[in-house]
């Protein structure tokens, strides 16, 4: 089966990381992915180039047919599979005009978003990358298909952890997410005034208020530095790519949502690694659990040992895809 994977550069890193990381599965599985790129000019894609060298893909410019009519062209297309409502639109007509099933994917931040209504009635398949339903789904339960978060396990495996601990804080910086990502500056601050001895790294839109932080150049590759961090912050994907890459992971979103280990996982059978539910970010809360970590070296060891297996138990990409593969059929 030929599959053309459309995603959007508009779209966030975390969300483009994932699409790619399952048009891999795709292949591995005995799928031809085709993955398309939107919104974006060809050079931006060399951020993602070590994530894409095992997949066919391009880039192109949204709703320019003159540059996708080739690849239909080129490749006999079975089915469509849109990654971002930026793209559903073109997708439902890039469907009509080819006469091909489409699938949709629903990411949990687009849940509240006003969904294109007609691209959702003409899908083939929704998936929602999530648990509980709701916002602009309801209404669409004959068709859902309800499938956890996928992450490559292989690629993104521990590589070299050693001294100092590393720090990393990932994610674009909003309205909403504004006051975590201060209080973390305070909270850096006062672990170096205890003494403790770590590096901190971080990718964001906004410069941190912790000034000895070191920011990642613009096409640095999240992956590799994942595998040589210590511990994640941050909210979304980003946490269970850091958990796969053998990191503690603390959930820095909206609020603060604490230290992902096997008491908090106990507690709450779907966790909340976006950060929209937990404590205000306070950035004592968030001082005391790095403190922690960095001090008792064997704890820290164990949290990221817990992270690693639980998401190749809860998340591996094969099970995850093969689910995919069947809302295709």
């Amino acid at each position: 089966m030929n599959v053309l994977l459309l995603h959007s550069f508009a779209d966030s890193e975390q969300s483009i990381n994932q699409v790619v990381s399952l048009g891999a599965e795709l292949s591995k599985q005995g799928l031809y992915p085709y993955l398309l790129l939107l919104n974006q000019e060809k050079e931006n894609s060399q951020k993602y180039k070590e994530l894409l060298t095992d997949l066919r893909y391009d880039v192109a410019v949204a709703n320019d047919k003159k540059e996708i009519t080739p690849l239909f062209l080129k490749f006999k297309f079975d089915l469509i599979h849109a990654h971002s409502f930026l793209a559903f639109n073109l997708a439902q007509e890039l469907s009509s005009f080819y006469e091909l099933p489409y699938v949709l994917t629903v990411q949990k931040r687009d849940i509240n978003v006003k969904l294109p209504e007609a691209p959702l009635q003409g899908a083939k398949a929704i998936i929602y990358l999530e648990s509980e339903i709701g916002g602009s789904l309801t209404g669409y339960q004959e068709k859902l298909h309800i499938i956890s978060e996928s992450i490559d396990t292989d690629r993104y495996s521990p590589f070299k952890k050693g001294n100092p601990v590393k720090i990393f804080y990932n994610g674009k910086v909003d309205q909403y997410n504004r006051k975590g990502f201060l209080a973390l500056g305070k909270a850096l601050v006062l672990l170096d005034s205890a003494a403790l001895n770590f590096e901190f790294y971080y990718s964001s839109n906004l410069e941190s208020n912790y000034t000895a932080g070191k920011p990642l150049r613009k096409h640095h590759s999240l992956v590799s530095h994942l595998r040589e961090t210590d511990i994640v912050l941050g909210g979304g994907r980003v946490i269970l790519e850091g958990m796969a890459a053998g990191n503690a992971a603390l959930v820095l979103g909206q609020i603060y949502g604490g230290m992902i280990n096997r008491e908090s996982v106990a507690r709450s059978e779907h966790f909340d690694y976006h950060g929209l539910s937990g404590k205000e970010s306070c950035y004592k809360n968030i001082f005391f659990d790095l403190a922690r970590l960095i001090k008792n070296r064997r704890y820290l060891k164990e949290v990221q040992n817990f992270s690693r297996n639980y998401i190749i138990d809860k998340y591996n990409i094969k099970n995850t895809t093969a689910a995919v593969i069947k809302t295709y059929l």
